[in-house]
């Protein structure tokens, strides 16, 4: 079967064999024209004049003697204008940021009300009276008068508010900016789409209109907008055109088809050539197949496996240039190319590639992000750091000097640097001193831009076969922006930093670089538009889901519904006709058509399945084969990730031994580690994989404890040099000192050199609570007072002791160390003290349950104290005093009844307070015995714990996938 194209071509060759240089034709899309070319040299045995072929926009333009303006051009004209009629109305000025998002929008209105020839005047007018309606209207139908009639009347009826004031107030003043930014254009030469489409209306009413087009083909139209039909009006009137509609009578014939009623309506108005008709099309002899697929790359997939098929040697099938694949989301491109058989050589991808996806736009994104979070401070410039690292990260920059970025990053995760400054970043790389200004208005925006574009082109150029697709789009975006300064300036309108990076932004999203190679070759992969004219004997559509067919095009607008419907300006409506037929005429004339759809609708955004595959799936002269793709997923047991022991393994595990050595020891947070996950011990103590360098931006519940100890540690520090005995008067410490001791804690912790820590935002909030913590403690032990500080916190003051096991029936001993927080004695008690940052209990069970993996309220501040009143008692074997475990619980200590000291409790029975830890110490050191010689034996694996409430916040979660064993 021939295609559209090719009928039309016979007919003109029968017709026209003598001279085509006098013949124009105009199709929907450029697309259409180059195949018909294609054809037609094909066709021709001799050389001939081509016809003057275009596109229907590009036709239009060639008509009229105005130049289309650019949008940036527009949208500050558009502002001008709006601007001087506010002051000539005694209307309160607005700013360009505000007006800029619905000056837009305000522009794509003029343009529908244009290309459709709609009166301004009478559209913008506000009928305050409704019996005016019939007296301005007259000229309309019935239906449409009703609509107009219907809007003004909820317009009244509805009670007074803001958004309505405004929106009746602009109303008033619409049709006068209409009016005034058409006559100020026009001064220039200058227009936008629609009013180009009008002016060329207007001008087919003077004499002798067009005479050079002496003979035109209009070919594949659908829905004609006003102007279009005047257009097509003209040249018929003058016997100039030939009209060809791709329509089969099936469609036609349709009932409430209203696709088909628009194209019964243009035949009757503009028909065709009576000896002209298209072939006939036998719907029954198509191999229609509608297939679900789960996920876009799952239908990328399946037609990539589909093609496979269809190319094989055995099985082929199918000509690859009569092949096309129909994708109406540019976003299933990239995975349908990675789809694609090794066997499909030659590929045409009409659709471009979007500056959006490549890596420039990720770098000109993160940059604006830079400047946007940037401050000033004393003439210098500081830097946010996820934005700094991100760029540094970014392979455009790092690439410029890996080892010396990597090395600045992480000084910046170590140092935990929030704010980094111009000058320990300027001389990274080559242009890092441009890229780390602060710019402080668009002016200086506009020059950072263009200079960093010019140096990224600079470097990238000299290896030109890796970069360059990279520099077309690094061009395109310089001409781009460079344009964009060049019109703020002419106009001299102010623009805020934030419209500035928005309108960034949508320069990214409008440029794509086309691909390049032979456009009539090969398998064509093209978007939903490019389709209209074009017939393939195979065609694969994807996404045929609601919003993707039909597109969802709910564009807003400051022309009410029922006005637009009034007055015969596109709506939601027309859009969906388009598609259907975008849909029905592509099924035509293919032989193989093969559907896809996704078939998770959850994770379809638009909706549910396309209602032309209903359509379809119930017209009995179709015949249909359905298929669901899907995976068998046979779920299988969970199985608890393990690592086995080895000679490596037991190797690093033996430098926690004294027989070895090794200088490592085992702590009570490794302990309680290991009771709660034997693989997580392995990560941390015997992989040594520890937790990467983050910057903490905010205070943690870690940070908080860390700060709170090293404050105490501060407190006590200094007391107990001057003071062998603590009294309560020596616990009145001024709030001045408090906040000096926890600003030298905060410097401390974030290791800051020559200067001390600077709060701001919520860490000066933080340092409040922090604060009454610290005095509540304070207040606590004035009450305590007066007793005697043994030792504090401090990293030259470990307790270590070597600790008894058995091993294959042999004696060993393993290293134990511990920090404790403080040891303090009053009268024949010493208390060993764990401060906690948060409201840790005390009590427990019995020594036993300390030790039990399965206990899901197992104590661990309290198996930790009593860890530290072992190593203590171990260390110095007082036997004369009581030793105590205390755990000081800061949230708790604001209880009047606290008491930090560890206690027995049991269910219904009262508290047993530990006033003496010693008699303890047999049964407690049995159960760390028995835990210490399970994680040395050979025999024994480091398995997962089964109860992933554990898993929620440790930091290796992203290796244990519990699917398997770990081999290491």
């Amino acid at each position: 079967m021939l295609s559209f194209l090719e009928q039309i071509l016979k007919w003109l060759l029968d017709k026209n064999t003598k001279d085509f240089s006098k013949l124009t034709i105009v199709f929907p899309n450029k697309r259409a024209g180059l195949f018909f070319r294609n054809y037609l040299s094909k066709k021709v045995e001799k050389t001939i004049w081509s016809p003057k072929i275009f596109d229907i926009k590009t036709f239009v333009l060639s008509l009229s003697d105005l130049q289309l303006a650019d949008n940036y051009s527009l949208i500050f004209d558009l502002y001008e204008i709006y601007d001087n009629i506010l002051q000539n109305n005694n209307l309160p000025p607005e700013e360009f940021d505000k007006f800029y998002p619905w000056g837009k929008r305000l522009i794509k209105d003029f343009n529908d009300v244009d290309k459709n020839l709609v009166n301004a005047t009478d559209l913008f007018k506000n009928v305050k009276n409704l019996k005016d309606i019939d007296n301005y209207y007259n000229y309309l139908t019935e239906n449409q008068i009703e609509a107009i009639r219907t809007f003004w009347e909820d317009i009244n009826i509805s009670k007074e508010s803001y958004h309505k004031e405004r929106f009746i107030k602009l109303w008033e003043v619409l049709n006068e900016i209409y009016e005034k930014f058409g006559e100020k254009l026009l001064k220039e030469k200058l227009a936008y789409e629609g009013m180009i489409y009008r002016n060329v209306v207007e001008k087919t009413k003077e004499n002798n209109a067009f005479k050079e087009i002496e003979n035109i083909v209009f070919a594949g139209f659908n829905i004609l907008t006003k102007a279009e039909e005047e257009i097509f009006t003209f040249f018929k009137k003058e016997n100039k055109a030939t009209y060809f509609w791709d329509f089969d009578e099936y469609f036609l014939k349709k009932e409430n088809f209203k696709t088909g009623e628009i194209i019964r309506k243009n035949i009757k108005k503009f028909p065709s050539p009576a000896n002209f008709k298209l072939e006939d099309i036998n719907l029954k002899n198509k191999n229609v197949e509608i297939i679900s697929v789960a996920l876009q790359v799952g239908q990328a997939k399946a037609v990539g496996d589909k093609l496979k098929s269809y190319l094989s040697k055995a099985n082929n099938k199918i000509e690859i240039n009569e092949t096309a694949i129909i994708l109406p989301a540019e976003q299933m491109l990239f995975p349908m190319l990675g789809s694609l058989p090794e066997s499909v050589e030659d590929v045409n991808i009409t659709m471009g590639y979007p500056l959006k996806e490549t890596q420039l736009s990720s770098l000109i994104e993160l940059l604006a992000d830079l400047q946007q979070n940037s401050k000033n401070n004393n003439s210098e410039s500081y830097f946010y750091f996820k934005n700094v690292i991100s760029i540094l990260k970014h392979p455009y920059i790092n690439s410029l000097n890996k080892d010396e970025i990597d090395n600045k990053i992480n000084e910046i995760k170590k140092r935990n640097l929030i704010y980094i400054s111009s000058l320990q970043l300027d001389k990274l790389f080559g242009f890092a001193n441009i890229v780390f200004t602060k710019n402080k208005n668009t002016d200086e925006l506009f020059n950072y831009f263009i200079e960093l574009l010019k140096e990224i082109y600079s470097k990238f150029s000299k290896d030109k076969d890796e970069y360059s697709f990279e520099n077309e789009f690094i061009f395109e975006f310089y001409k781009a922006i460079k344009r964009f300064k060049e019109i703020v300036n002419k106009k001299k309108v102010f623009i805020s930093e934030k419209i500035f990076f928005s309108l960034i932004k949508e320069i990214i999203s409008s440029i794509t670089i086309p691909f390049t190679g032979e456009p009539l070759k090969g398998l064509q992969i093209m978007g939903t538009l490019e389709t209209r004219c074009l017939d393939f004997k195979n065609i694969f559509i994807l996404s045929m889901n609601e919003g993707k067919w039909p597109a969802s095009t709910h564009e807003s607008s400051f022309i009410p519904y029922n006005l637009r419907r009034a007055f015969d300006l596109p709506t939601n409506d027309i859009d969906d006709i388009s598609y259907s037929y975008y849909f029905y005429r592509l099924l035509q004339r293919a032989e193989n058509i093969h559907i896809f759809y996704n078939s998770e609708m959850e994770l379809e955004k638009e909706g549910e399945l396309s209602r032309y595959i209903n359509q379809l799936k119930y017209d009995s002269d179709f015949n249909i084969n359905e298929l669901t793709l899907s995976h068998k997923v046979k779920p299988e047991p969970k199985k608890r990730l393990l690592v086995s022991k080895n000679d490596n393994i037991e190797q690093k595990l033996s430098r926690y031994l004294s027989s070895s050595e090794g200088n490592k020891s085992l702590s009570p947070s490794a302990i309680n580690s290991y009771i709660d996950c034997p693989l997580k011990f392995y990560f941390k103590y015997v992989a040594d994989l520890y937790e990467n360098d983050e910057v903490e931006e905010s205070v943690d519940q870690r940070i908080f404890g860390n700060i709170i100890h090293k404050a105490m540690e501060l407190i006590y520090t200094e007391l107990s040099v001057s003071n062998k005995i603590i009294e309560a008067k020596d616990l009145n410490i001024s709030p001045q000192k408090v906040d000096k001791f926890i600003t030298t804690a905060f410097t401390d912790h974030y290791k800051l050199k020559n200067k001390e820590f600077s709060f701001k935002g919520e860490n000066i909030i933080i340092k409040e609570v922090l604060k009454s913590y610290i005095n509540q403690i304070l207040r606590f032990d004035k009450k305590y007072a007066p007793f005697e500080i043994l030792s504090v916190e401090d990293s030259n003051k470990k307790y270590n002791i070597n600790f008894d096991i058995e091993l294959e029936n042999k004696a060993n001993k393993v290293r134990l160390k511990g920090i404790i927080d403080r040891v303090d004695k009053k009268g024949n008690v010493i208390r060993v003290i764990d401060y906690k940052s948060g409201k840790d209990e005390i009590h427990f069970q019995n020594i036993e349950s300390l030790f039990d993996a399965e206990n899901p309220k197992r104590n661990k501040a309290a198996m930790q104290t009593l860890f530290y009143g072992m190593l203590y008692y171990e260390k110095t074997n007082n036997k004369n005093e009581a030793i105590q475990s205390a755990v000081f619980s800061v949230k708790n200590m604001f209880n009047k009844y606290f008491d930090p000291v560890i206690s027995f409790k049991e269910k219904r029975k009262p508290k047993e307070r530990i006033n003496d830890i010693k008699p303890l110490l047999e049964e407690f050191k049995e159960n760390l015995k028995i835990t210490l010689e399970e994680i040395f034996d050979s025999e024994n694996d480091f398995v997962q714990t089964e109860n992933e409430e554990k898993c929620k916040y440790c930091p290796y979660t992203g290796i244990c996938d519990r699917d398997g064993e770990v081999d290491f």
